[in-house]
């Protein structure tokens, strides 16, 4: 740590600071570039932004205006863009103190003041991909150049001199490029060609930032420049050697003799002399040697490939056969090395006797016709690769004979015997989470971070290594050249173990999070298995079941471009015309159904489904597939069985594929039930749930530190136990309180934030090197979510969720300590790990989802409920002041199927939604239908509306205000910026050429360098549409056409659902309903019957087209989708009445607008 004074900031990363105390007294650099370690922005709007807004800004001037002393503490060097030569960018906690106060964390203050959040893991693969915007323009480089120079001392000219050439040192290149671009301006200052020298500046540009770094040299994690003393010391070294005397050849040769006569490890006498030529020969032969045994490993290679090639390809094929390993995989052992097949020793002879001078006695022993003795390259790879005993060697001396006396004492036709080398056994430990066994290079602290970690357990002892790239998977050339066009380039987390485990054949339970890239998880891998069956007959191949008609179409679609023209596919769901599926489910390929369909098929009387193909058997979105079709899921499990029993070939088995964001009960049977099954989670707090973990929820008050002593009293002391806290103040009152309590004296380790990286890789360490045993006691970690990103810990016991976090995903992350332990169903162990939750009324808008998720495995206190209650409401009210609206499911379907994943409203607020003035709430209404949205959901624009004896006729007030607009804004004078946005500002906005709008600002989307909005999304108030568009196309509206009112509201048709328990409209559906309100010469008019009011939204439970200024009826809407699409939804006006009461809105309580038309 440091003393620095900040020179110019744009933002929590970006602080350019000035050292006043360097650490080095050689150093020459006094300004560096640094950031706040681990940080990010926090966005509260709907859409994520990785863009820091103005309030950063401005606090980080307030509190750097007044401090008095700033400090600099180191965590992380990234070398990727910096403006100074030697590219550094330094991460890590900047330290304040201002005047009567202590030292202040600037992190910890921004987070406090929710403006950011600590996530270690995000920050490096945002800062990995360059999604940190950390690397600056040149404009923006030289505004900050400038802007560090108006910080030169004024008074001090040789302080300031000093500076300034300490400086401009510093950033050279960048000094290097202006002189360039500034000469290439004045050479080009006649010409015409802008564009092309835009060009040049811009190839340069590049060339330039390559200069960077140029003067040093690696030494591992990190980097130095290369001292003068270094470069000067070369100097002379190289003049000294320049100077010596070429000629002197006899005494370089005497030196090199000695040197090699004192350092060889044989002695040898080095006066004898080789000819010419039989040093030639001899290294001739060693290289034909050497390259002979390159070509036999190369053939033995790729026959091993070849081998490899092809059981990977029969391991594809449906009618895989089970063979069982009788020994388990994890254990294997090393064999011995052979010869490769194909390799011959060469023998080499030589003509010519080799002169002995210095001994006289052994010149008769040497042999004229003597083989090249094997060199020193070949001796090295006789490890790899022994000569088998048949072959003869010779052996020739070079120099004097002593080096040769243990080929003189064998006879010429001696065989020589292969080195036994000892085998032995070596076991090998698969770890549950793939990526673990395998190799890589990146440092230890950056794998645990940026490798993903997944729970995988086999029923069978066949382990399948995950896939990094796309071109590893055994796709045909088809598959990647489509999802090349699908603009994937590298598989996802789950994508790559479920690609490579369906191709091999076997089972699958692939379990993640929603879009995560499941459905993407299996398809391709399944047309890949369907367009290379061998198996003949009718019937599909392939069976996949989805839990929506939405998801059938996505499906569909998706399987037609990886199958192509030449395999027949078949999709059955609501609204699919019945008259020819006898003939094209028995005639297609892959079979794609909605469960209550594929049940449908199964029952028709006449007609049987031919399942004598079948080898794929998918079901997706497991979740929904179980809780509602559980009878028809059971229904399609017995078909199959049954198809198995009257099969011939009894191993040829149906591979199944369930793909689910959640781990379901039905499950546990399914899997141990079907072969050769493979469950991978990716979702960590569904292993809680799949194995049956014992969890246990106390909601505590201030009694939380005696029940975490009570719960490690009764654990198990010689396992391995992890308390997750969500700061680091309660981390050492939680150490000292076990260290009182605890009587069991177990080791106890704490990773808090100001640990170095360093830190937290050795304490990792020691973790993992911890004594393992009954008789051992187990350590304790205390530790807080970010530091438990970098340690990496997956093989614990124990977990302790001491305080909540403010987000989910770290919620769900703490469960991926206990990754190692969490028992396999396939496997008869008792070693369950534990979990125990503390909760209170201080845990954040999180808690509804934490308690939504733990209701589902155990008991929670009643008092929750009520807590959770209230967040959600305020949650609402938060998300109505910022003009969210309420949920179309929820409106509709009188509940959201994805209520805790929904980031829409989903209750009634009295101040935002009650009824406007002039909208009707009884009778009939006729509109002119503006926008068509789904079968159920319109805008339109009101012309008349009767109620009660009363007719109201609309005005047109949409054209007089569009003309009034246009003439108010071609006015010069008149178009005035609305300036900074806000949400909620009504403003007008120029769509087309001399055409202006009414909008509303929505959401700001983007901002100036400066923090300003840019881009924001609006709201076309006349039309219900959103658009995005700039600051500088918005304008001011004046009162009075922010006053007139143009009578436009969206309608809902109400008391009508998919059928089947479905929750979308299919595109049949849509398409369907389209044809008949939308007509491209005119407008229809619709005509329904009010059933309520909420908001700006009409609800009607009748829906006709009718004829303008006539009560002739055309189409009945409701009608039509009865017919095909959709059924009566009962109930759910009588229930979305009781939710307007309670909020305080005026409800019309007769009857007779319940009715239903049908």
């Amino acid at each position: 740590m440091y003393r620095v004074e900040v020179l110019h900031y744009l933002n929590p990363h970006l602080i350019w600071v000035e050292v006043l105390d360097p650490s080095d007294a050689t150093d020459q650099k006094m300004f560096e570039l640094v950031g706040l370690y681990g940080l990010l922005p926090l966005e509260r709007t709907l859409d994520i932004e990785l863009n820091w807004i103005p309030a950063v800004t401005k606090i980080l001037k307030d509190i750097f205006k007044d401090s008095t002393e700033v400090w600099f503490s180191l965590s992380y060097i990234d070398r990727s863009t910096s403006i100074f030569d030697d590219n550094i960018h330094k991460y890590g906690e900047l330290l304040i103190k201002h005047k009567g106060s202590e030292l202040i964390k600037l992190s910890k203050f921004l987070i406090k003041k929710n403006l950011a959040y600590f996530d270690v893991k995000d920050f490096h693969q945002k800062l990995s991909f360059g999604n940190l915007n950390t690397k600056l323009s040149y404009i923006k480089t030289k505004e900050v150049v400038r802007e560090i120079e108006k910080c030169y001392p004024k008074n001090n000219p040789k302080l300031k001199s000093e500076k300034q050439n300490t400086f401009i040192k510093q950033t050279s290149v960048f000094q290097s490029f202006q002189e360039f671009e500034s000469s290439l301006t004045v050479n080009y200052v006649g010409g015409h060609n802008n564009e092309m020298l835009s060009e040049i500046l811009e190839q340069k540009a590049w060339d330039f930032e390559l200069c960077k770094e140029i003067d040093e040299e690696s030494v591992g994690c990190g980097s130095r420049r290369k001292s003068y003393n270094e470069e000067n010391a070369f100097k002379q070294r190289q003049a000294a050697h320049c100077s010596q005397s070429s000629n002197n050849y006899e005494r370089i040769f005497d030196d090199i003799r000695n040197f090699l006569a004192t350092n060889s490890k044989v002695k040898c006498n080095t006066e004898n002399e080789v000819s010419e030529q039989d040093c030639n020969q001899s290294a001739s032969n060693a290289f034909i040697n050497k390259k002979t045994l390159n070509q036999s490993k190369q053939r033995s290679k790729s026959e091993l490939d070849k081998k490899e090639d092809i059981q990977n390809a029969s391991n594809t094929s449906t009618n895989i056969e089970e063979t069982l390993k009788t020994e388990d995989e994890a254990t294997c052992s090393s064999t011995n090395k052979t010869l490769p097949s194909g390799y011959k020793d060469i023998k080499v002879s030589s003509d010519k006797k080799i002169s002995q001078t210095s001994d006289e006695e052994n010149a008769d022993d040497v042999s004229d016709n003597s083989s090249l003795k094997e060199d020193e390259t070949s001796q090295k790879s006789s490890n790899v690769c022994k000569p088998s005993n048949s072959t003869n060697t010779k052996q020739v001396a070079f120099g004097p004979p002593e080096l040769d006396s243990r080929s003189n004492s064998t006879t010429d036709n001696e065989e020589e015997k292969p080195e036994e080398i000892p085998t032995e056994e070596v076991l090998v430990k698969y770890n549950v989470n793939p990526f673990k066994n395998m190799e890589t290079d990146v440092p230890a602290f950056v794998d645990n971070l940026v490798s993903p970690v997944l729970m995988v357990h086999y029923k069978i002892n066949r382990h399948v290594q995950p896939i990094q790239n796309l071109r590893d998977v055994c796709f045909n050339e088809h598959i990647h050249e489509v999802l090349k066009y699908m603009s994937i380039k590298s598989p996802m987390i789950i994508q790559t173990m479920s690609w490579p485990v369906i191709l091999r054949g076997f089972s699958l339970f692939m379990i993640s999070p929603p879009n995560t890239g499941k459905t993407m998880g299996y398809l391709p891998a399944v047309c890949r298995l369907v367009s290379g069956s061998i198996i003949d007959g009718s019937g599909p191949i392939a069976i996949i079941v989805c839990a929506t008609a939405n998801l059938v179409e996505n499906v569909e679609k998706n399987a037609k471009m990886f199958l192509g023209l030449e395999h027949r596919i078949f999709a059955y769901y609501p609204g699919v015309d019945d008259s020819h599926v006898e003939t094209f489910v028995n005639s297609c390929d892959l079979l794609i159904a909605t469960p209550c369909y594929l049940s449908k098929l199964f029952q028709m009387p006449h007609f049987t489904v031919d399942l004598r193909r079948l080898s794929i058997f998918v079901m997706d979105d497991c979740e929904r597939l179980f809780s509602i079709y559980e009878d028809e899921i059971e229904t399609f499990q017995i078909k199959i069985e049954e198809t198995l029993s009257r099969r011939k070939e009894k191993e040829s088995k149906v591979q199944y594929i369930l793909a689910s964001p959640v781990w379901c009960n039905n499950m546990d049977s399914l899997a141990l039930k079907v072969p050769r099954t493979v469950i991978c989670i990716g979702a960590f707090q569904e292993c809680v749930r799949y194995s049956k973990a014992d969890v246990s929820v106390c909601f505590t008050k201030n009694n939380t530190f005696n029940c975490l002593i009570d719960f490690l009293q009764k654990i198990d002391r010689s396992k391995k136990t992890v308390i997750v806290i969500d700061d680091d103040i309660n981390i050492y009152f939680v150490k000292c309180w076990v260290k009182i309590n605890n009587n069991r004296k177990q080791m106890i380790y704490t990773a808090h934030k100001n640990m170095t990286v360093q830190d937290l890789q050795n304490l990792s360490d020691s973790w993992s090197q911890c004594p393992k045993g009954p008789n051992e006691l187990g350590p304790i970690l205390i530790c807080c979510d970010q530091s438990l990103a970098h340690m990496g810990i997956t093989d614990a016991h124990n977990l302790v969720h001491f305080s909540l976090p403010r987000l989910y995903s770290m919620f769900c992350k703490r469960f991926s300590v206990l990754n190692d332990n969490y028992p396999s169903i396939f496997k008869d162990n008792n070693d369950v790990v534990k979990i125990k939750i503390f909760v209170n009324k201080s845990n954040g808008e999180q808690l509804p989802k934490i308690i939504n998720f733990i209701k589902k495995f155990t008991a929670v206190p009643y008092v929750l409920d009520g807590v959770c209650k209230n967040i959600l409401k305020e949650n609402d009210v938060i998300r109505a002041k910022n003009l969210v609206p309420l949920c179309d499911s929820f409106l509709m379907l009188g509940e959201c199927p994805e209520f805790f994943y929904c980031n829409l409203r989903h209750t009634i607020i009295k101040d935002y939604d009650m009824p406007l003035k002039w909208l009707p709430t009884e009778g009939l209404i006729i509109f002119k239908l503006l926008k068509y949205n789904s079968p159920t959901s319109y805008f339109g624009r009101l012309v008349y509306s009767y109620s009660s004896g009363k007719f109201v006729k609309y005005q047109r007030n949409y054209s007089e205000l569009i003309c009034k607009m246009r003439m108010h804004y071609d006015q010069g004078v008149n178009r005035k910026l609305l300036g900074y946005p806000k949400v909620g500002d009504i403003c007008a906005v120029r769509t087309e050429v001399f055409i202006y709008k009414r909008c509303q600002v929505v959401k700001i989307l983007s901002e100036y360098e400066t923090g300003n909005p840019n881009e924001v999304l609006i709201k076309l108030i006349d039309y219900e549409l959103y658009g995005v568009t700039r600051d500088i196309n918005l304008y001011h509206l004046p009162e009075v056409f922010k006053a007139i009112e143009t009578y436009v509201a969206p309608i809902k048709l109400i008391n009508i659902k998919p059928k089947y328990n479905d929750t979308t409209f299919s595109d049949l559906a849509k398409n369907h309903i389209q044809n008949i309100v939308y007509n491209e010469n005119e407008r229809v008019y619709l005509k329904g019957h009010i059933a309520l009011t909420i908001g700006n939204c009409i609800f009607v439970d009748t829906l006709e087209v009718c004829v303008k200024n006539s009560d002739e009826v055309i189409h009945n809407i409701r009608y039509e989708l009865l017919m095909k699409h959709h059924a009566v939804l009962k109930n759910f006006l009588p229930g979305l009445k009781k939710k307007c009461i309670a909020s305080g809105l005026p409800v019309r309580r007769e009857i007779e607008c319940d009715r239903h038309i049908i």
